[in-house]
């Protein structure tokens, strides 16, 4: 979400992240679905009030290595 804060859009994020334009998105519906906000801006300002991280990466993103590409990165929802 910090890059949210900063004004950088979906595209944006994801091509800063190395993910696809969803995953940014749906992480970030996620968040605001989970922060009871109505818009992303909303989100950010409710996230700053509570004093939780704006890290857009949350517990669900994990990061895996494969030796025969880069770092990839999935979403683990269990």
């Amino acid at each position: 979400m910090a890059l949210v804060a900063q004004g950088l859009t979906n595209q944006e994020i994801a091509a800063r992240l190395h993910l696809s334009e969803f995953t940014v998105k749906n992480h970030i519906h996620c968040i605001m679905k989970h922060m009871a906000a109505d818009s992303r801006h909303e989100a950010v300002d409710r996230l700053r009030a509570s004093g939780r991280s704006l890290r857009l990466t949350t517990p669900h993103l994990i990061i895996t290595s494969n030796h025969s590409r880069p770092p990839s990165f999935r979403t683990r929802f269990g």
